[in-house]
């Protein structure tokens, strides 16, 4: 019985997510030329291109594993969340959304634009944006 379960995000810019996993302080490891092996539950094994540290503990074998459809732009997280002892929930909210605040705010630095504020909200992050003088 497999415990994987897998959800598609849109993360097209992988340089700007090992931005944001560095800042957060989570381990990753990247298949340079190929593919990692990722294990689960019972010996389960899922092939990925990208391994993230993530849950409790930090130190166990189960890892977070993302492959990216670089024609879709869409990627693939796979994870035994139970064996994290955590949920898909916390990652989105503690990896996906920082990414997606990243890629905004760079976006938005290209066009000219400051960041004049950044505050966090009930509901997320507040970005107060300025055009220059």
């Amino acid at each position: 019985m497999s415990h994987w379960t897998k959800v598609t995000v849109e993360i097209r810019e992988r340089e700007k997510l090992k931005k944001v996993l560095k800042k957060l302080g989570l381990n990753y490891q990247e298949g340079m030329s190929a593919k990692l092996k990722m294990k689960g539950y019972a010996g389960n094994t899922a092939m990925v291109d990208m391994t993230i540290d993530f849950g409790k503990p930090r130190s166990s074998d189960y890892k977070v594993g993302l492959n990216f459809n670089v024609e879709t732009g869409k990627t693939e997280v796979i994870a035994d969340w139970w064996g994290l002892q955590t949920t898909q929930e916390k990652f989105t909210e503690e990896v996906v959304a920082p990414y997606a605040e990243e890629v905004a705010v760079s976006q938005m630095i290209s066009e000219g634009y400051l960041v004049a504020d950044r505050q966090q909200t009930s509901e997320g992050v507040a970005i107060t944006l300025v055009e220059p003088l």
